[in-house]
């Protein structure tokens, strides 16, 4: 999301949010399967909640890291 601040073209914010939407998918997906969730913060369940809030807002920032 970075590269929508760098740029202002709102693309790369439409990009992000469909990455976000597929993260959402893959957990839901995962845990179809295994029965639980992954709970690694950048990879598992809560960074692509994170992720997804973060396109919500239209933030710019790393999630976690630039909101420091």
């Amino acid at each position: 999301m970075a590269l929508l601040e760098r740029t202002g073209d709102e693309r790369w914010l439409a990009r992000a949010c469909a990455f976000a939407m597929h993260a959402l998918d893959q957990v839901a997906r995962f845990r179809a399967a295994e029965g639980r969730g992954r709970y690694a913060l950048f990879t598992g369940d809560v960074g692509a909640a994170v992720l997804a809030a973060a396109c919500l807002r239209g933030a710019t920032a790393f999630p976690g890291l630039d909101d420091l």
